[in-house]
């Protein structure tokens, strides 16, 4: 059984090759263009990836031409992509696609098979046995210093993005509550104290005679609308009722 994990993010402010993000947008696209050339329609027009693993290495091969940087760059690439055409497919089934997926943010991902950390330098490859992009994380000293727990980095036009992993410690809980909501009550389930309800009934009531009394002080033709969308009627001040919550074991009289 896998360990839960939690990530957490902070904002890194360097420079980065801004050759390296358009040229990777650019094979993000064409990687789209190829995996959608592999989906297929039911005859209820139910859409189905058919994508085996030679067809991905044809897709792997064809990106790779000409391909200036660290080949892992295309591997990401391709991986993201497919995951993002299983997501559209699984909406398009569902008659929730308004539109086939395309690509709306200029991000690149570095996994950590395109990093390495040696102290507190983090050393990207941008590519392979030629450049490199070195940064001093001691630098930066609101970042976690276990710099073996850097799960990735996200480079953007506007900024980039680290993150780091960590393994959450147990917290034994104080007690605990668990709820069940309805129209007239909430139940409340609560260590120690076994049931609570909390009766809503008196609110309909409190509510009823309100919007009645409201009616007869509206003048005539106007309304005003609600926050959500509704409307009410005004009411002229003092006529309103303090509502009550009751907290009982039994339900109010």
């Amino acid at each position: 059984m896998s360990q839960t994990k939690a990530i957490k993010s902070y904002v890194l402010p360097i420079e980065v090759p801004r050759d390296l993000i358009d040229v990777y947008i650019e094979t993000k696209e064409k990687a789209l263009e190829l995996v959608m050339a592999h989906i297929f329609y039911s005859p209820r027009r139910k859409a189905r990836l058919r994508l085996k693993a030679e067809e991905s290495r044809r897709i792997r091969n064809k990106l790779l031409e000409d391909w200036p940087y660290a080949s892992h760059y295309v591997d990401s690439t391709i991986n993201l992509i497919i995951s993002l055409v299983k997501g559209w497919i699984t909406l398009h089934n569902r008659g929730k696609a308004k539109k086939k997926p395309e690509i709306t943010k200029k991000t690149v991902y570095i996994n950590n098979t395109l990093f390495r950390v040696r102290g507190s330098e983090l050393i990207i490859r941008i590519i392979a046995g030629k450049r490199y992009l070195e940064v001093d994380l001691s630098k930066f000293d609101y970042l976690p210093e276990d710099y073996d727990s850097i799960g990735g980095l996200l480079l953007m036009d506007d900024e980039r993005i680290i993150t780091f992993k960590r393994s959450p410690k147990a917290v034994k809980p104080k007690g605990w509550s668990a709820f069940n909501v309805n129209e007239t009550n909430v139940t409340e389930a609560r260590d120690g104290f076994g049931l609570i309800r909390h009766y809503l009934r008196q609110l309909y009531r409190v509510h009823s005679p309100m919007r009645r009394s409201a009616a007869e002080f509206r003048p005539s033709g106007s309304s005003t609308q609600g926050a959500l969308g509704g409307s009410w009627r005004s009411t002229q001040e003092g006529n309103a009722t303090e509502p009550k919550i009751f907290s009982t074991s039994s339900p109010p009289k």
